[in-house]
Formats: structure tokens, sequence, C-alpha cells
């Protein structure tokens, strides 16, 4: 009896090593998000890698705000340019109307390292035109 339990003992381990042998791991068998870094080779992540790409510019240090006062003329018409001071340039802009019946029909970047916004609207209203500045970027 003991010799029959350790030929069947045999013949399982038999089958269950060859089975083993045969299995080949697909990515059709792998389920995904389960593999983990742990899992993967050294060779496999350095492959994974690839090659540095070149250095970006400088991240910007500082933010400098510079405004102006646009005031709508009689002709119901006006156009103002918040400037950058000397060595900034500007990353972005805006405006603040001082009434709900004003009418912007630009804010922009301007050519002249600033700001620039125009409206319309009842005379006299006055807007706030805000422009950011950082150094170190490219006018």
């Amino acid at each position: 009896m003991k010799a029959t339990i350790i030929a069947a003992l045999v013949v399982a381990l038999g089958i269950t090593s060859g089975a083993g042998a045969a299995l080949v791991v697909t990515s059709k068998n792998i389920k995904n998000g389960t593999i983990q870094l742990v899992d993967v080779s050294p060779r496999a992540k350095a492959a994974l890698r690839g090659r540095r790409g070149p250095q970006g510019p400088p991240g910007i240090s500082s933010i400098t705000e510079a405004t102006a006062t646009l005031t709508i003329l009689p002709s119901g018409r006006g156009s103002a340019v918040a400037y950058c001071p000397a060595g900034l340039a500007p990353i972005s802009g805006g405006f603040l109307a001082g009434a709900s019946n004003v009418v912007v029909q630009v804010s922009r970047r301007s050519q002249q390292r600033g700001w620039e916004v125009g409206a319309s609207g009842p005379a006299g209203v006055s807007v706030l035109v805000v422009v950011y500045c950082a150094p170190g970027v490219s006018n």
C-alpha cells in the first residue's frame, strides 16, 4: 500500500511539473494593473526608460503684477496697455471692469512688453488692465 501511495504521488508530481513547464504567460493572461515594479527585471526597467531628452527652459522664479487704468472716452471706446517693468516679459494678463455694461473687444499680449485691453461702454467708466510679468521669458 505504501508503494502505491508513493507511485501515485510521483505520477501526480510528474503531471503537475509537466503542465507547469508547458505554461506560457502572455499579455492575455495578465490582468491590467497587476504587474508591480518589483516584478520587472532591472534590464527591462532600463529598456523602458529610454534616453534622456534635452533640458527644458528654467522655471519661472517670480511673478510681478503691473496695472494701468483704461477710462472709456466720450466716444464710448478706450484702450490701455499695462507694461512690464524693464527686464521682465508678460506671461499673462486681463482686466477688471468697473461696470457690467462694459464690453471688452481686445485682451491680449501687446507687442510693447505688456498687456493690451480695448473696451467700449459708458463714458467715464474705468477698467483696470493687469499684466503678470516674469524674468527670463522671451518676449
